[in-house]
């Protein structure tokens, strides 16, 4: 019998520092990820299960691979008698032990950190098992708060790499309503709106960049191109929402809900899994940086 081809699917965060000294060090970003690693930390998820970094090789310039780990914490589960139909008795959960230092329900998640563009890419899915990009971005944003991280790299910003395809129909939307557009300090790249912008920021002590525009009665928004080109950096550095009206229905729409995805393919015999997620990672790389 023919062997069978396994599916992955892949995305990727854009990691950033705000400071513009630091912004364009590739080993600085190394060393982030690598003092991140070093916290050795469980951050935990909804529900009972808890994220790690499990492991980290790869010189400071990269490429850097790892691995993202989620399990249970089963001390916080609510034991049910299934015989009895009813919740487990102070008794019964007397007699539970569960040995130290376990942990149930282990999932692995392969990664690459490319720090010379700062995009760490994971896997996402494969099989049943999935990684969800806002899962992904809150952990390693909650780490990159950390006091430790803070004082030694100051501010980091963490953005899901979005899907250029929403943009594309946010902007050619015919009947936009409004406009949003977020993006975060190093990377104002707001166009002819960045000077104004960065220096308003600048004198409020603020991070973040806003572009808010509203149609006018009975027409819908032309972004120009130098609102395009504020929203297309927004796709690493923010996001994008639209307000769309068909057939008498508004309905917002933003990027930040449209990960970009990269698939493949690879078969067990002739490839690793972490093979075919730094093959399928680069090419999501390329696009991403190219595009």
């Amino acid at each position: 019998m023919a062997e069978r081809a396994r599916h992955i699917s892949v995305a990727a965060l854009n990691i950033a520092f705000e400071d513009s000294l630091l912004h364009d060090d590739a080993k600085a970003y190394g060393q982030l990820l690598q003092a991140i690693y070093q916290i050795n930390e469980f951050v935990e998820l909804r529900g009972e299960r808890v994220v790690t970094l499990d492991s980290l090789s790869g010189p400071l310039t990269g490429p850097m691979t790892g691995s993202i780990v989620t399990m249970m914490n089963i001390d916080r589960w609510a034991w049910y008698n299934t015989r009895l139909h009813r919740p487990a008795s102070e008794t019964e959960l007397s007699r539970i032990r569960v040995p130290a230092n376990m942990a149930a329900n282990y999932r692995e998640f392969d990664f690459v950190f490319f720090p010379g563009s700062h995009r760490l890419i994971f896997l996402t899915k494969y099989g049943q098992t999935r990684l969800a990009p806002l899962t992904a971005s809150s952990f390693i944003e909650q780490l990159c708060s950390r006091k430790a991280i803070r004082d030694r790299f100051g501010v980091v910003n963490v953005t899901i790499e979005q899907e250029p395809k929403t943009l594309e129909a946010i902007l050619n939307a015919d009947n936009l309503r409004t406009l949003d557009i977020s993006i975060k300090l190093p990377n104002a790249g707001l166009g002819s709106f960045d000077a104004a912008v960065a220096e308003s920021l600048q004198n409020m002590n603020a991070s973040r960049g806003q572009l808010s525009l509203t149609a006018t009665a009975g027409a819908g928004l032309k972004p120009d191109e130098p609102t395009r080109a504020a929203a297309k950096v927004a796709l690493s550095n923010g996001d994008v929402t639209g307000t769309v009206k068909e057939e008498g229905v508004t309905k917002e729409v933003s990027t930040k809900d449209y990960p970009i995805v990269g698939t493949g393919i690879y078969r067990p015999s002739k490839e690793s899994r972490l093979m075919a997620m730094m093959r399928t990672a680069r090419t999501l790389l390329n696009r991403i940086v190219n595009d």
